[in-house]
């Protein structure tokens, strides 16, 4: 295969894409922890040195990278603060105990969505844009 024969799409298995979706889960999830620190007051270092919720925010984020490629964009970005909202929330109470109230769960876990995503967009449009 030529170079010139080589799409512009980025191969979504590539390492450039796989670092994007690593720094769109642990970037949210960082970001996050310290909303939650700040709004709840549980300790910082205990959010961020529980690795269940590292594999959670990047799962999801690949989640994320896969729905945008599969489907129109405003149906990706739909599908995936939906998943984004539910399945942290639903994992928080019944996998990982949380006690906190269901709209603290959805809030936090939107707050993640968003940044994660958008970390995640801006780390793949400057990997497109080299």
């Amino acid at each position: 295969m030529t170079k010139t024969s080589v799409s512009n799409q980025t191969n979504p298995v590539s390492i450039p894409a796989l670092s994007s979706i690593v720094a769109g889960g642990v970037g949210g999830l960082l970001l996050q922890s310290a909303t939650v620190t700040a709004y709840v007051g549980v300790p910082y270092i205990k959010l961020i040195t529980t690795w269940g919720r590292y594999v959670v925010a990047i799962l999801l984020v690949a989640l994320f990278a896969a729905l945008w490629r599969a489907l129109p964009r405003s149906q990706a970005i739909g599908l995936s603060v939906i998943a984004g909202i539910i399945i942290p929330s639903l994992l928080s109470r019944y996998m990982f105990g949380s006690t906190a109230p269901w709209s603290l769960l959805i809030t936090f876990n939107l707050i993640f969505t968003i940044l994660a995503f958008a970390i995640w967009r801006l780390a793949m449009n400057r990997m497109d844009n080299r």
